[in-house]
């Protein structure tokens, strides 16, 4: 069995995707085709996954170990020399992978594993992951605390919004003008992005001097970001930023690799049922949010820790709906229970820019993204290998195992809300009646 075909493109935030893994046209229609499959195709469908669980692995690894390096570094460089470049640096290195797709693309004799150099330009210059961790150091240095919280889920809508119409549009498109000028379209995209970020982005940090290349490698930055985190901080604050960094890195989608490969599994969806599925998600998700910051936060005044506690618990219902869903319709369910999953990381990043100094925001930023980029190494390690070898008898496994993360992540974002609480120096009552 040979792969004809293997695209993963990103486009700003958003992901476009288009997968073929097939031995022949004849193949790829039946694999491509949604209702109930044959004997025959099922067991196609289910070596494609085994072989596309592996590629997918080694392509997340790739790009999760180089990122967790530089970002050991950019935190602190960020202080010291300004945000603008984790704001360039990034999208100069999505738009580098895209033109190395479009490449991979026009190439048809290469094999799956070819596309893994893809990912190199987007790691070297951290990605999206960098990309909003410097956007949220950009808001934090230019926005109020009280607005803050807002301003922070409205940046990770906007990205929302644009998985939205990458993933509605690209099984169209792809359909319409083919993969090549599809990848080409991202490949533009990001150029205009990368021009706008470069020309009309004004930095947000005063620096006496122009940082270069061969400063962001400097030892005594790392020296520095260890420095920030372990040094003594008043009020238990060490404990409370120890507790919301590990709540922070374990925040993340653990099977969104695997979510489509697990309903063409389980409920035989094809592409654009799955693309249907995740534009009413990402809506659901979108919706939540902003009800979340506007509604529950500033009219009824609830604490952020409350409202990250439930997205963490909406998250831990949906993983147990997907686990045993047999029928679509629990799947929607599923997503209208997450609706307010999509408020666990800007709020994070909003309360501990509130606990911090502004000085120290870069640090600690970069090091929840090395933190997350480590995590996205070991994750696929345990994920991927669960997957392939409870496909023919539970393949939702893999959201039970998500369902414990979080429940126990919400269990140490208690004990951070009960640090708060009691070694405040605001008295207790006022406490108590702010958080209400």
């Amino acid at each position: 069995m040979t792969i004809s075909e293997a695209q993963d493109m990103s486009c700003g935030g958003s992901k476009v995707k288009g997968v073929a893994f097939c031995a022949g046209d004849y193949q790829c229609i039946l694999l491509l085709a949604s209702g109930i499959k044959s004997n025959e195709t099922q067991q196609l469908e289910n070596e494609v996954q085994q072989y596309l669980t592996m590629v997918t692995m080694v392509y997340s690894m790739t790009g999760a170990v180089v990122l967790a390096i530089v970002s050991l570094f950019l935190g602190s460089w960020s202080d010291k020399y300004g945000r603008k470049p984790l704001l360039t640096w990034p999208v100069l290195g999505l738009t580098a992978s895209s033109f190395l797709a479009v490449l991979f693309g026009a190439l048809r004799g290469l094999g799956p594993w070819w596309y893994i150099i893809t990912i190199i330009p987007t790691s070297v210059s951290g990605g999206v992951t960098v990309f909003y961790t410097g956007a949220c150091c950009y808001l934090s240095d230019i926005t109020t605390e009280s607005e803050r919280s807002f301003k922070i889920t409205l940046l990770q809508a906007g990205l929302l919004a644009g998985t939205i119409v990458g993933t509605l549009a690209s099984p169209y498109l792809l359909r319409l003008i083919g993969s090549i000028p599809l990848l080409l379209m991202v490949a533009v995209a990001h150029t205009l992005a990368y021009t706008y970020s470069l020309v009309w982005i004004r930095e947000s940090v005063k620096i006496s001097k122009k940082g270069r290349l061969s400063s962001l490698f400097d030892v005594s930055l790392v020296k520095e970001l260890m420095k920030t985190c372990v040094k003594e901080r008043p009020n238990r604050d060490r404990t409370i930023l120890f507790l919301l960094i590990i709540c922070y890195t374990f925040s993340i989608p653990f099977t969104s690799s695997l979510d489509y490969m697990y309903t063409r599994n389980k409920l035989q969806w094809s592409l654009e049922t799955y693309s249907v599925f995740s534009v009413v998600n990402t809506l659901m998700v979108i919706t939540g949010s902003l009800v979340g910051v506007t509604i529950l936060q500033k009219v009824l005044k609830i604490n952020d820790m409350w409202l990250i506690l439930l997205a963490y618990l909406s998250s831990m219902f949906d993983y147990f709906i997907k686990a045993f869903a047999i029928l679509t319709w629990q799947m929607y369910v599923g997503a209208l229970i997450s609706m307010f999953s999509g408020l666990a990381s800007p709020l994070l990043k909003s309360t501990l820019s509130k606990l911090l100094p502004p000085e120290e925001l870069g640090k600690i930023f970069t090091l929840l993204g090395t933190l997350n980029s480590i995590v996205q190494i070991v994750a696929p390690l345990l994920i991927s290998p669960l997957y392939s070898a409870t496909l023919n008898q539970f393949p939702g496994s893999i959201y039970i195992v998500s369902a414990a993360i979080h429940d126990t992540i919400s269990i140490v974002l208690c004990c951070a809300k009960y640090c708060m609480w009691r070694y405040s120096p605001t008295p207790k009552k006022d406490i108590m009646m702010i958080n209400l």
